[in-house]
């Protein structure tokens, strides 16, 4: 809890000293980033089993159970993210690929949806795969 308040804390500081607003049209945004960390402060917790999790889900006013579930796990050894936008960034996708080697890789692609804040795209979820090696 006291490494999460950290993290926070150092990305608001970052996003603060930010010269420009408009960090979604930054050339740097696409490509493949690994993920060390995710998450918001005051975020719910969200549960691969719960009901009440999935019902804020599937009405767009929570995270992913499915993200969260493989986010979490100690058995991901890596986790990426390939953003891909569209010139302006009005059309793109992400992928979130897990790497749970030796035994599979995991691929979920989530959409672009609505018009991109200056700072906030929005994605929602909408499919994946499994490759089992």
């Amino acid at each position: 809890a006291d490494e999460d308040a950290e993290v926070h804390r150092l990305a608001t500081e970052l996003e603060a000293d930010s010269t420009s607003g408009a960090t979604n049209d930054s050339p740097l945004l696409p490509g493949r980033w690994r993920v060390l960390y995710q998450g918001k402060p005051g975020g719910d917790r969200t549960e691969f089993f719960s009901l009440e999790s999935w019902r804020k889900y599937l009405s767009g006013d929570g995270p992913s159970p499915i993200q969260n579930l493989v986010s979490g796990s100690s058995t991901v050894s890596r986790l990426y993210q390939v953003v891909e936008l569209s010139e302006g960034g009005e059309a793109g996708r992400i992928n979130n690929v897990v790497d749970l080697s030796p035994r599979a890789v995991i691929a979920i692609e989530a959409q672009l949806v609505g018009k991109p804040s200056p700072s906030r795209l929005g994605f929602r979820f909408s499919g994946g795969r499994v490759l089992v090696r």
